[in-house]
């Protein structure tokens, strides 16, 4: 039975979590994939709230968002990279607005914080008030920035060799493709999910797990691995794609 989901949300796609761990009866019942009911998103960098459109509309959906899932009783995880350190944000730049909204997930019992590879402790207890954690397990399920699995998204290599490649792919591309020729390098150098997906998958398989949900690379995707019976969920990001995930112990949903 799906989730009741929230207001004008649209499913991208869906995942049944008995395709990645059939249900077992009688005494040898094993663990259950998804253990909770959850909302996570992820890669908020720092939105602030403010007059800008895109900011503005990233941060009125999250809130939307996470006053649904607290009035629903679902847990709320943030993925990684709440804070924007490499854009230069300092406590002191977290506007009113966003530190109410902080506030609220910070009081509320069932949320989890994961840091990601811009989110430094210092920052984000000054500014926001929370301590993160770099994964957690729920049931089956590891929970992940993914940083640790693909970091090609920053650092030198990024700057050197990646965004220049997709820079050069959509200015000389045809006007018409320019933005469908940047996906198509985005997905096949460095900044697609395929690394992640490989290094994540042999990490659920060392460690007995099924289902990896990750974000980082800003490209929302399941991945469905048939023959190990593996799963990827890639929340993408809020700022640009604006889509999160809703799991159940029945069902995986990629939102936006």
């Amino acid at each position: 039975m799906p989730p009741l989901l929230p207001e004008g949300t649209r499913v991208l796609s869906r995942l049944s979590t008995s395709h990645i761990a059939p249900r077992r009866k009688g005494r040898h019942k094993q663990r259950a994939v998804v253990d909770r009911r959850a909302l996570l998103f992820s890669d908020v960098h720092s939105m602030d709230g403010s007059d800008a459109d895109e900011s503005m509309r990233s941060y009125v959906k999250l809130c939307n968002l996470t006053d649904w899932a607290m009035e629903s009783d679902y847990w709320i995880g943030s993925v990684g990279d709440f804070a924007d350190v490499a854009a230069g944000f300092t406590p002191e730049q977290i506007i009113e607005p966003r530190r109410a909204q902080i506030r609220k997930l910070n009081a509320y019992d069932k949320m989890l914080w994961i840091t990601g590879n811009h989110d430094h402790g210092i920052i984000n207890w000054r500014a926001y008030g929370f301590r993160g954690i770099p994964e957690k397990v729920w049931g089956r399920t590891l929970i992940k920035h993914g940083h640790s699995y693909y970091w090609a998204n920053y650092g030198g290599w990024c700057w050197l060799v990646g965004k220049p490649i997709i820079w050069a792919g959509t200015k000389l591309g045809r006007k018409s493709k320019r933005g469908r020729t940047g996906e198509w390098l985005a997905h096949h150098t460095y900044f697609g999910n395929r690394k992640m997906r490989k290094k994540g998958k042999a990490e659920l398989n060392k460690r007995g797990l099924r289902l990896l949900i990750c974000g980082h690379t800003h490209k929302p995707e399941i991945h469905y691995d048939a023959d190990k019976r593996l799963a990827v969920l890639n929340l993408g990001d809020m700022v640009e794609h604006q889509t999160f995930g809703i799991v159940t112990p029945e069902e995986i949903l990629l939102c936006v």
